[in-house]
């Protein structure tokens, strides 16, 4: 892995921790510069990694326009290779759809987000099955 590869990794991780932090300024000045020279290395893996980091961000942000353009990429970068990096998109645009009020999408994209974790044993399927848990009561409801 080169230096500038490096730098990518841990800008991205910066901002994630920024954004878990809640504070969004500086997760959004870490998270440009990585996706910045991301896409200049033109590596799709760690594009797709930062990316998710921005969508999460613009996700809590309710900048869902954005956070939807994100996880969308995401997973069309993760279609060809890796099963949680689409599992992961597919999960964050479960949560945009459900932040739009569109609980119909959020379900369908959640479940196959699960689908795909617990068929590649991922860490995550205990969190996606615990908010489709608390979306379904919102299905009932429309």
């Amino acid at each position: 892995m080169g230096q500038r590869e490096s730098v990518v990794i841990h800008l991205a991780n910066l901002g994630g921790l920024a954004t878990e932090q809640d504070n969004y300024v500086e997760a959004r000045v870490y998270l440009q510069e990585a996706l910045a020279i991301a896409r200049q290395l033109g590596r799709p893996w760690l594009l797709g990694g930062v990316l998710y980091h921005w969508a999460e961000l613009n996700l809590k942000q309710q900048d869902l326009a954005t956070a939807a353009q994100a996880f969308r990429e995401v997973l069309e970068i993760a279609l060809g290779g890796s099963q949680e990096n689409a599992a992961l998109a597919l999960y964050g645009l479960a949560r945009v759809a459900a932040a739009r009020g569109d609980y119909v999408e959020a379900s369908q994209k959640g479940q196959e987000s699960l689908a795909t974790f617990e068929a590649i044993g991922g860490r995550q399927s205990a969190e996606v099955r615990k908010w489709l848990d608390a979306l379904s009561p919102r299905l009932l409801d429309h």
